[in-house]
């Protein structure tokens, strides 16, 4: 599993995936948080559905959120906006050892590095602020398959229209199945 801070002083993002895809989630290292940030969006609907699930090392989920937003036209903004308002979240919540992950590989490396992104600087510069002095945030791309949980609370909003935001602790019951499935495949149960 790779990682990348905010600023630059971890490995960067590799050009080839391959070697650093995991077949299933992986949880955080002791003492830390790993936010998986979700996002679904319906063309059609001009509708984005984002969300985040917060769990531990032992792979526990302590909370998670959903959020729905009108009026997005495009995929890239989707993910702009769920990558916007995790962060904003995390910080407002002052949790400060934080990894978070994604499928959005793009912002991931714009963010990462954004002077080979100049088309995207002005899209990712609040990202930049808000990540500013938060020197044990980390950001790290999943492919789908390892973001399932937060992807289908996302996708609640665009499918299901439940367009209301919310936030809970623990995962939402109708996903225990899944959640469940991912702590044994993590921790050996």
């Amino acid at each position: 599993m790779k990682e990348w801070s905010f600023y630059g002083n971890v490995t960067p993002p590799p050009e080839n995936l391959s070697d650093t895809i995991e077949d299933n989630w992986q949880p955080p290292l002791f003492g830390e948080l790993k936010c998986n940030i979700g996002i679904s969006w319906s063309k059609g609907k001009s509708l984005a559905g984002v969300s985040w699930v917060v769990r531990d090392y032992l792979s526990n989920v302590l909370f998670h959120r959903r959020r729905s937003y009108s009026q997005v036209y495009s995929c890239f903004d989707a993910k702009l906006k769920s990558w916007e308002w995790g962060l904003e979240s995390m910080k407002s919540l002052h949790l400060e050892k934080v990894m978070f992950s994604a499928t959005s590989m793009e912002i991931i490396k714009a963010i990462h590095n954004p002077k080979d992104w100049p088309a995207f600087v002005g899209h990712i510069s609040p990202l930049l602020s808000m990540s500013k002095g938060m020197k044990h945030w980390f950001i790290l791309f999943e492919p789908a398959k390892c973001n399932i949980g937060a992807y289908e609370i996302a996708k609640s909003v665009t499918t299901d229209l439940r367009l209301s935001s919310y936030g809970a602790t623990g995962y939402p019951n109708w996903l225990k199945k899944i959640f469940d499935k991912e702590k044994r495949n993590t921790v050996g149960i």
